[in-house]
């Protein structure tokens, strides 16, 4: 290879990096500095027909106000997920409590897929990106779903949620993590 090549080579090479982008995710925590996600994520809230159905607990105003809010305290976070063009086509909410120094806990309140990309396995792989690394940070991790919403009960169970005993017919309670471990029989 004479000179002038390896100076072009390398010109086309620092070219390269200056002008590269940052790589994106498919799956990340949002922090408050991305508001093009935080954007992508309240689009999704507004595309459903029933905004309640994804969070059974709060009603679509609490929960745009949440996904303002989860970017911006360490109690909260905000996790979405990337189809293969790089645009947002799930989220969920979750909140952290340490209830002393040993235990800790997530409740994710709200889990939601586009509606236009429904039915494409992004929300189980959401689901398991989040239960990858929530568990890191808690040993509980627990959600609601409406008792009449099959496909998130299917989605639950499928990525190991358990549902606990519920008088109530409106909403079921799934935990993950150390109830599931005490009725696994080998474990002890």
């Amino acid at each position: 290879m004479n000179k002038q090549t390896k100076i072009t080579l390398f010109l086309i090479c620092m070219q390269t990096s200056l002008f590269a982008t940052k790589e994106t995710k498919l799956f990340e925590k949002v922090t408050s500095t991305q508001t093009e996600e935080i954007n992508s994520c309240i689009s999704i809230l507004s595309k459903r027909e029933n905004s309640v159905r994804i969070c059974p607990l709060m009603n679509p105003k609490q929960i745009q106000k949440f996904i303002n809010q989860a970017t911006k305290t360490k109690s909260s976070s905000l996790w979405i997920q990337r189809n293969n063009a790089h645009q947002v086509v799930a989220f969920a909410l979750c909140d952290h409590s340490q209830n002393n120094q040993k235990s800790s806990s997530t409740h994710i309140h709200a889990v939601a897929v586009d509606p236009e990309q429904k039915r494409q396995g992004f929300g189980k792989q959401l689901m398991l990106n989040l239960l990858a690394n929530l568990k890191k940070l808690s040993p509980s991790i627990t959600l609601t779903v409406e008792y009449n919403n099959e496909a998130a009960k299917k989605l639950y169970e499928k990525v190991g949620f358990i549902s606990s005993p519920n008088k109530d017919k409106t909403f079921i309670a799934y935990s993950y993590g150390r109830k599931q471990i005490q009725k696994n029989p080998s474990a002890k």
